[in-house]
């Protein structure tokens, strides 16, 4: 059985339900994207895209900063 449930919302393709499997993606936030836009990376003025661009893992830990504070000892 094949049933259309909506369009991705990046390149507006059809995205169909098929023998109970979504042909697509649902984000946390309810955004209905295609595989092909899924694993496509972010564009640089997408609200999707990291903040720092030298920041490729969205949960990436943070790196401490090791720059000089003479007030440190």
């Amino acid at each position: 059985m094949r049933e259309l449930v909506g369009e991705c919302e990046v390149c507006r393709k059809e995205i169909y339900c098929e023998d109970g499997f979504l042909n697509g993606r649902l984000d946390e936030g309810g955004r209905l994207t295609c595989f092909t836009c899924a694993e496509a990376p972010a564009a640089p003025d997408s609200p999707d895209a990291p903040d720092d661009p030298n920041v490729s893992e969205p949960n990436a830990p943070d790196i401490p900063d090791t720059s000089y504070d003479p007030n440190v000892r």
